[in-house]
């Protein structure tokens, strides 16, 4: 997986009004929090430079190797939160987590299919149903995402997370009978359903002739009137 490089600025001035300074600065407030951090640390970052290096991961996990200037060395931090202005999208606030190396995390990846499956070249559609896969792995061994091939898959076909090719060192926590894609029957919808249905039996095609009796007996039943008017003239 792909480790984004970044520097940031210690800050001293907490609270809105240093993050509205920051920000009109093209900085964004950060925060450090977690392994071996005693006390959270006030952080900046350049806005352009760590929105161009979200853009180039395209991930939901990112990694972080994350210097601090006047601090020697790098920590490895997982972005744990972005929060962004609603109306302009930009990033008002973000959270780095130090994470402990040696130790498994949980982590939610997304799973992507591959390929076009040989059910939907027949006229079928593919259900993607499990979207991200839930898995406990070092930091170092963290996918960025999982990859499911569908190209093998008919009408009717599915795959579960037991199917899944899983790279070494990461442990699924789903449940492996748990389904991820399939390929179901296209249904036509009831507009479009009912040439179908008309065209699957001769009996159905005679339906005109029962809504031609119906008119029949419904003359008949306009007989009577005619001769009470028949009769009413004859007595005049």
């Amino acid at each position: 997986m792909q480790v984004l490089q970044l520097e940031a600025t210690p800050r001293t001035m907490v609270g809105g009004g240093a993050g509205r300074q920051a920000r009109a600065n093209k900085r964004v407030p950060a925060i450090l929090y977690g392994f071996q951090v005693e006390k959270p640390i006030a952080l900046t970052v350049d806005e352009h430079t760590f929105e161009k290096g979200l853009r180039r991961l395209a991930g939901d996990n990112v990694l972080i190797d994350l210097s601090i200037k006047g601090h020697p060395g790098t920590s490895r931090v997982f972005l744990r939160e972005v929060q962004r202005d609603p109306l302009s999208g930009k990033m008002i606030h973000v959270d780095f987590l130090k994470i402990d190396e040696s130790q498994k995390m949980h982590f939610s990846v997304p799973i992507h299919t591959v390929g076009v499956s040989t059910g939907v070249k027949l006229g079928g559609i593919l259900d993607h149903i499990l979207r991200t896969l839930e898995i406990r792995c070092l930091a170092k061994d963290l996918p960025s995402h999982i990859d499911v091939d569908v190209t093998e898959m008919d009408i009717n076909n599915s795959l579960n997370v037991s199917d899944l090719n899983i790279p070494e060192g990461v442990e699924v926590l789903n449940p492996p009978n748990l389904v991820v894609v399939k390929v179901m029957m296209a249904r036509l919808s009831g507009a479009m359903a009912e040439p179908t249905e008309a065209g699957e039996g001769e009996e159905e095609s005679k339906e005109p002739e029962v809504i031609g009796e119906k008119k029949k007996e419904g003359e008949g039943e306009a007989e009577p009137k005619g001769k009470d008017s028949k009769e009413k003239k004859e007595k005049k």
